[in-house]
């Protein structure tokens, strides 16, 4: 890998760390970040009880387990695979494909405009390589589970999945803090789709220490015919913070975001979204919502580009906010940028509290106050 590190080390000298001046960081409170005293993990292992406690049913045998960034072989298990399927570290991966992935990896540490993802890549080292062969289907989903340790520490966790023309899997993507008091974890997970592959990703991000930070980011190069389908919920840290990046150079391919995040005291989570229509007949669609209280903060910043030669586009953009204190307080920023003439496209985005009437409604029939503000809370979300 110190070839692929110092390349991502290069760019990431290159870009600089943003500042509260950059737009797509511009709400969070990075002096936080940059004040504190960091350092990189040492080895750490656990026993396979704890671990197995972790996996989700259905996922027993195609696990892929990392602790404080590190994928661990020895506990992770791959025998639901189908035969001819590659799950590798990707030191072993520039390996066995050689030329492919070091253009490949070329290409996106170039067009990578997020300095954090860059920095992942420079501090990565042992990563995960999937490759799904053409018209392979994994009947089972693959689980990503990432135990978290290290205290004050940064964290560098790195997925890359290439799925085949026709492959089709579904990867469930999970944290689970055993300590991680105000580490920075900042992972990088990364999809490749030929033709006709389909993908579905799960990232639940629940539990975190109050003074951690979590930045996630999630890369999608999407060719003719592939789907794409996301869906993310968290309830907050210090700063959690998810930063898409979806690139549609063949027709007919399709992307479908989705979140959720429910902050309560002074928890922060924020969102970043870009979808870069570059072919015709493709189909974008973007839903998040967020659930605010006490003195939490949240944001939400959507791009969608269409380019010129991306005719018959249709891309929509929602973001909803439902503030339930004074305190609260969520930023929403949904933009379009369209060069092609003949598209559908749509964004918006709300801010708002509970409706006095519907609780009202609902306390008239018997609830109680309490019960009746979760049940909107849960309509809302849902």
């Amino acid at each position: 890998l110190a070839k692929f590190r110092s390349r991502a080390w290069d760019h990431f000298l290159e870009l600089g760390l943003p500042s509260r001046k950059t737009s797509e960081f511009q709400y969070l409170p990075l002096r936080k970040l940059y004040s504190k005293e960091i350092v990189l993990p040492g080895a750490a292992t656990l026993p396979f009880e704890k671990v197995q406690a972790h996996i989700v049913k259905g996922a027993e045998r195609s696990v892929a387990v990392f602790i404080n960034g590190q994928f661990q072989a020895l506990l992770s298990r791959f025998e639901a695979l189908p035969k001819k399927a590659v799950a590798v570290p990707l030191f072993e991966a520039f390996r066995m494909f050689g030329s492919f992935l070091h253009n490949q990896s070329a290409r996106t540490l170039q067009e990578e405009t997020d300095p954090f993802v860059s920095l992942n890549g420079a501090f990565t080292s042992q990563s995960l390589f999937t490759y799904l062969p053409p018209n392979t289907i994994c009947e089972k989903p693959i689980q990503i589970l990432h135990f978290v340790t290290a205290d004050s520490a940064l964290i560098s966790p790195r997925i890359e999945f290439f799925l085949g023309a026709l492959a089709e899997t579904k990867v469930l993507a999970t944290t689970v803090y055993l300590g991680g008091n105000g580490s920075f974890v900042n992972g990088a997970l990364h999809f490749s789709l030929e033709e006709g592959a389909r993908a579905h990703l799960e990232r639940m991000v629940f539990g975190l220490p109050e003074t951690s930070w979590q930045f996630d980011a999630v890369r999608t190069f999407m060719k003719k015919d592939s789907y794409f389908n996301s869906l993310m919920a968290t309830d907050g840290a210090e700063t959690v913070r998810d930063d898409y990046r979806v690139v549609m150079v063949g027709p007919n391919a399709e992307a479908l975001l989705n979140g959720c995040w429910m902050l309560d005291g002074t928890r922060e989570a924020h969102t970043h979204v870009k979808i870069d229509h570059q072919a015709p007949f493709c189909h974008s669609n973007q839903l998040f919502k967020g659930v605010l209280d006490g003195v939490s903060r949240s944001s939400f910043e959507g791009k969608i580009y269409i380019q010129k030669a991306a005719q018959k586009t249709e891309a929509y953009q929602l973001n909803q906010n439902l503030v339930l204190s004074k305190g609260a307080q969520a930023y929403t920023k949904p933009n379009l940028e369209i060069f092609a003439a003949d598209v559908k496209a749509s964004h918006g985005a709300t801010i708002g509290k509970l409706d006095d009437e519907q609780l009202f409604y609902l306390e008239a029939r018997g609830l109680s106050k309490k019960k009746g503000k979760e049940l909107l809370v849960r309509g809302f979300s849902d």
